[in-house]
């Protein structure tokens, strides 16, 4: 047999178990994926800012000091647009009892992190999305980070995401069934609260459902079935606006980027794959001119692309709203997170709808050329996710407080350093070696 027949009885099998040998690879790359984050929610040290929420949240009055008191900017107010995360650390605290667990501070966000992985997996199994897209939004080696540490992001990246699969299944049933819009709505209020940036997605998203539920006679329906759910959602959408406008205020802790939308927004997420200059603004400035193009091949059909409509709709509320509301800048780096999963959807879309278009000739694109681009960029999106990997630090937090002293730390803040005020990261372990000398003497006793 010579190598030309092995390798025709090798693509033959592949084509005819290419769907079962994709999804095992796929259920094993999420488990490769979650594995991984277990381990750094295990062995990585605290971030600052993970620190800096468990001392402040793992205290009894949660609400009536930290939540109600910092609601309204009381004086010394700061920002804390992470209230989901927050207090899924405080309720677990208090029903664990374990204190100064770098694990425990994490299992909140390990276990929306398997929701999303799961969530991801199943839609591809009912090929609500397609194998690069899964790779997409899992193979993000720096979205992947937050999954293991506790923080908000990952937590409104996965509730968007959910938020997407309730409002795809809405559209395929016309926008009939109502019962998917609440989910939707459901998914949006976890979201906000997982992170309150995620305000910046409510108008797009309000002015297509708007045109949706007018344009297919669907909104006395939407007021018959939704009344409850869509009150309780304008209740908790006030509330955050409110505290969002706070904390977004001059002087507060609010995290943004600078002036300049382009090298924030859209070289954000291209640096999530591609760190460095010039590679970085070749390679935004590319992906931009394809989306553009791909849009302009669709023309008018863009009114029948829910996920590009409204991504459009959310880069003007960008521009335009986001200024108003975070006069520090445009939202850049880690505050891109919360949206990931519907940029690659909306992405994702308008591709797909550019190429199934017919060229001028009448004829398609063919589709071998399509399946070797996605195959190049799946590798390529997992080799950069492998050769990425560090257990030991993530890319927004590098120090290490675990084993510094009082003086060593003073040197590192450039300021004195103790217990009581100090760098969040020395603080949790300077009172876990406290709590770990107080249970001993408690066994002495």
């Amino acid at each position: 047999m010579n190598l030309k027949s092995s390798q025709n009885q090798i693509f033959e099998k592949f084509g005819k178990n290419r769907e079962q040998i994709l999804f095992v690879f796929a259920v094993s790359f999420c488990v490769f994926t979650f594995t991984l984050s277990l381990i750094r929610a295990a062995v990585t040290a605290v971030t600052y800012d993970e620190a800096s929420t468990y001392l402040r949240y793992y205290q009894e009055d949660f609400f009536a000091r930290d939540v109600l008191y910092w609601y309204f900017s009381g004086p010394g107010c700061i920002a804390n647009n992470h209230w989901l995360n927050s207090f899924l650390i405080w309720i677990l605290g208090r029903i664990t009892g374990i204190r100064f667990s770098e694990f425990m501070v994490r299992l909140p966000i390990l276990v929306l992190y398997a929701v999303y992985l799961f969530a991801v997996c199943r839609s591809y199994k009912k090929k609500v999305i397609s194998f690069p897209v899964l790779i997409l939004l899992v193979g993000n080696y720096y979205l992947h980070e937050f999954y293991g540490l506790a923080r908000g992001y990952g937590m409104a990246n996965t509730f968007v995401f959910l938020f997407c699969l309730s409002y795809m299944n809405w559209k395929q049933s016309d926008f009939s069934r109502m019962r998917y819009l609440n989910f939707a709505m459901i998914w949006a209020v976890f979201a906000v609260l997982s992170n309150t940036i995620v305000l910046l997605l409510y108008p797009a998203v309000g002015i297509l459902c708007l045109y949706r539920l007018i344009s297919k006679k669907q909104f006395r329906n939407f007021l018959k079935n939704c009344s409850i759910v869509f009150a309780g959602f304008l209740a908790v959408t006030v509330l955050m606006v409110i505290y969002h406008f706070n904390i977004s205020a001059p002087g507060k802790m609010l995290y943004t980027g600078g002036h300049n939308f382009f090298d924030n927004f859209v070289k954000g997420y291209i640096e999530m794959f591609v760190p460095g200059e010039p590679m970085l603004t070749i390679i935004s400035i590319a992906v931009t001119a394809l989306v553009l193009l791909a849009v302009l091949r669709i023309n008018k059909g863009m009114k029948e692309l829910d996920f590009g409509v409204m991504m459009f709709l959310f880069i003007l509320t960008n521009l335009i709203i986001h200024p108003l509301t975070a006069p520090k800048g445009y939202i850049a780096t880690r505050v891109l997170l919360p949206f990931y999963a519907f940029m690659v959807l909306a992405v994702n879309e308008i591709f797909q709808t550019a190429y199934s278009l017919p060229l001028v000739n009448g004829k398609g694109i063919p589709v071998i050329f399509g399946k070797y681009i996605a195959a190049v960029l799946c590798a390529l999106c997992v080799c950069i996710f492998v050769s990425r990997i560090d257990l030991d630090k993530t890319k927004d937090w590098k120090n290490d407080y675990r084993y510094r002293t009082l003086e060593i730390g003073s040197d590192i803040t450039g300021v004195p350093h103790n217990a009581d005020w100090g760098h969040p990261s020395g603080d949790f372990y300077i009172k876990k070696d406290e709590a770990i000398v107080e249970e001993f003497y408690s066994y002495l006793r």
